[in-house]
């Protein structure tokens, strides 16, 4: 009986519904903030006004109050409210198209049959049909292994000219394999 009299209150209420639809990958424009002797904290500020707290993050070369695009898929926050901020698992990171700057990403290593050949790094940005290219001018004889999963972070170089013409070049700072 009291189950009776509890089921239609608890629909209403909300707790046998099914759970809330929640955006996993984000892809977007904002402004980087890194941390400072204050107490702020790392975060990223979408143009939307959405605050995420990105992991992981690779300091070197980026600025404070620099305009980024990001992607990357989000996590649970389990400090709400204390902590309004969104994870955020960074697929790709650097400055808004068309500006020289810092790059973040989480790649694939892929050989290239064009031009002699050579080794390039692609992102798949999920969600999408969208392939980011990189065409990295330094990359180390260990890492140039057809699809080899990196993380990496280096200086994209819009102006260099390669033979290739396949992708953004890229001076690499650091290369892992994940």
């Amino acid at each position: 009986m009291l189950l009776c009299i509890l089921a239609p209150a608890c629909i209403v209420a909300g707790c046998l519904s099914p759970p809330a639809i929640e955006r996993k990958v984000v892809a977007d424009t904002g402004t980087l903030y890194l941390p400072d002797l204050f107490g702020s904290s790392l975060r990223i500020e979408s143009d939307h006004g959405i605050v995420y707290d990105p992991v992981p993050f690779p300091v070197i070369g980026f600025k404070n109050g620099m305009k980024v695009e990001f992607i990357g898929t989000t996590g649970q926050n389990t400090y709400y409210p204390v902590q309004t901020s969104i994870p955020l698992e960074l697929i790709l990171l650097h400055p808004i198209q068309g500006m020289a700057g810092p790059v973040y990403g989480i790649g694939r290593v892929t050989k290239v049959d064009i031009e002699g050949g050579f080794y390039g790094i692609t992102v798949n940005l999920p969600g999408q049909d969208r392939v980011i290219r990189y065409d990295p001018l330094d990359l180390d004889p260990e890492f140039q292994v057809d699809g080899l999963n990196i993380s990496f972070s280096g200086e994209e170089q819009p102006g260099v000219l390669t033979n290739a013409q396949w992708g953004t070049p890229l001076f690499l700072s650091r290369v892992k394999a994940v």
